[in-house]
């Protein structure tokens, strides 16, 4: 493990653990995750859009949280041993199908 990806993990963990359905609060998670992953291959607008999704206004549907994609990816950071986490990045774009970032 990599010290720097475990607090980074960390961070994340605490930033997030509160998210709720109040924007405020997603919001707030979206930028803990954002500033977190800055300078690493995981393409951070896609992971909060899928996993800290914002309530759009004119749906009567709740967007939900997805509390196990955010507990795994934690997992993942907290374990890679890549100070860019290009090897969570490069599982993450396979599974969401998403443009590696450059």
């Amino acid at each position: 493990m990599n010290q720097a990806n475990v607090d980074r993990a960390q961070r994340i963990k605490r930033g997030t653990q509160k998210v709720g359905h109040a924007h405020d609060e997603r919001q707030a998670g979206r930028e803990v995750l954002k500033k977190e992953l800055e300078d690493t291959k995981l393409p951070a607008g896609s992971i909060c859009d899928i996993l800290i999704p914002l309530q759009n206004p004119k749906k009567s549907a709740r967007a939900n949280v997805d509390q196990r994609g955010l507990d795994d990816l934690i997992e993942k950071i907290k374990r890679s041993n890549q100070s860019d986490l290009c090897d969570v990045a490069d599982e993450w774009n396979l599974i969401h199908d998403v443009q590696p970032v450059r």
